[in-house]
């Protein structure tokens, strides 16, 4: 399998010194996938860091080499790390029940769970998603208490599991299956189940159960449940028929609703100051931001994702303090723009942008660690390839491919579909 690039943790060619260590924030680099270099380069002065790294799925090889850096802790957050199951399995004796709770809901750990059934934690279990997970609470029913189900009833996986064992039910998980999306055909089957009104706020905020709501209508006239309505996005056409039953909070949370648009604008009326500081944050809103370019919140369109509001925003950088500046600067889509104004750039926020490798690289003096902490091109702007590292590496991938495709019997084919001499194929070949 051809491998990821390979970086030196250099800074242009410059060895990281050691004074560099405080400058890099510990809070958010041990959580960087992407900067094993640099984790590896100071894993000495590691301490309580030790605990965060343990959540980062890439420094599995670098937390095996330190075992010994290990407290409790740190062994309770690898539980939880996707790819250190096979460490956790060679250290059995490090874990106690609380590691085990972490290790349940790991969706790689059941093989390990089935190895130790005596170990598992059946509430964390329920909460796994992994088919195999869902498979090993069918044949283990008996050790499911009521808080188990009451977990089960979320997991998204579980449904089928659960319409064959509804009568293990009660009220507590009755209101967790509202919020379930693939339960919605349960609820239905079931509305004598359904009797209180908070299960009904929870069905609101059901992406697929917008038409179970729509037939029962009467039973939504809660303040809470409009209110969650507008944060449907499947719930616009239900929403449109009801207007009369919005107030003001109802339009603030429709506001950062990504289809309700298109109801927003013919209802610019219901809108205030408050309403355009979520709508200045919609992906969708951008033509409505660009009628009302009064009405924008300027420091909060600065983050908005959709690559069209960088438009917007140049024909308006004079609206832009230093706070928007900020915003800017770490918005990914706005590089273009940050390039044709550098004398307006807020280094610690530009370094936190993955997009601006390149202008980063042109202007090290101004790169700020600690924002280039949490950036995941962290050592695409540190490092150089590692060519020599990247070879070696992948060799074994470079021999498979050589392999296949000079294997005899490919070529005897070749040579039979196009009428060629074996002996001339290889005499060019070679």
């Amino acid at each position: 399998m051809l491998q990821q690039p390979i970086y030196n943790p250099n800074v242009l060619g410059v060895e990281l010194a050691d004074d560099k260590f405080e400058k890099f924030d510990w809070l958010r680099l041990p959580y960087n996938s992407n900067a094993l270099p640099i984790l590896e380069k100071f894993s000495d002065k590691l301490e309580w860091e030790w605990a965060l790294l343990c959540n980062n799925v890439n420094a599995v090889g670098l937390i095996e080499k330190n075992l010994d850096k290990l407290n409790i802790d740190c062994w309770i957050r690898l539980c939880m790390n996707l790819n250190a199951v096979d460490l956790i399995e060679k250290k059995l004796d490090k874990l106690n029940s609380d590691c085990w709770d972490n290790l349940c809901w790991n969706v790689n750990a059941v093989g390990l769970m089935k190895r130790n059934m005596d170990k598992v934690i059946w509430y964390s279990t329920c909460g796994n998603v992994n088919a195999d997970a869902i498979e090993l609470i069918e044949k283990n029913l008996d050790k499911l208490d009521i808080d188990c189900w009451i977990r089960l009833c979320m997991n998204l996986n579980a449904v089928d599991l659960i319409e064959k064992n509804l009568d293990k039910l009660d009220i507590n998980c009755w209101v967790e299956l509202c919020s379930n999306i693939n339960a919605t055909h349960i609820i239905e089957k079931n509305l004598d189940k359904i009797y209180l009104p908070h299960c009904w706020v929870r069905l609101c905020m059901n992406l697929n159960a917008v038409d179970l709501i729509e037939k029962n209508l009467e039973k939504v006239d809660e303040y809470k449940c409009w209110i969650k309505l507008c944060i449907n996005r499947n719930a616009i056409g239900l929403i449109e028929k009801n207007l009369d039953k919005l107030d003001s909070d109802c339009w603030y949370r429709l506001c950062n609703n990504v289809n309700a648009v298109g109801l927003i604008e013919k209802n610019l009326d219901k809108i205030n100051s408050d309403c355009w500081n979520m709508l200045s944050m919609n992906y969708n809103a951008v033509g409505l931001m660009e009628q009302n370019v009064d009405k924008v919140n300027w420091f909060i369109a600065c983050d908005n994702e959709n690559p069209n509001v960088i438009g917007l925003i140049e024909k308006n950088l004079d609206k832009l303090d230093f706070e928007c500046c900020g915003r800017l600067c770490a918005n990914p889509n706005a590089i273009g723009l940050i390039e044709k104004n550098l004398d307006k750039v807020i280094w610690p926020y530009l370094s936190t942008n993955p997009n601006a490798v390149d202008i980063l690289r042109n202007n090290m003096d101004k790169v700020h660690l600690n924002g280039l902490s949490r950036n995941p091109n962290i050592m695409q702007v540190l490092g150089a390839l590692d060519y020599d590292a990247m070879k070696q590496k992948n060799s074994a991938f470079a021999e498979e491919i050589v392999g296949s495709v000079f294997n005899p019997v490919r070529l005897m084919k070749i040579c039979d579909e196009y009428g060629v001499e074996f002996s001339d194929l290889v005499e060019n070949v070679y």
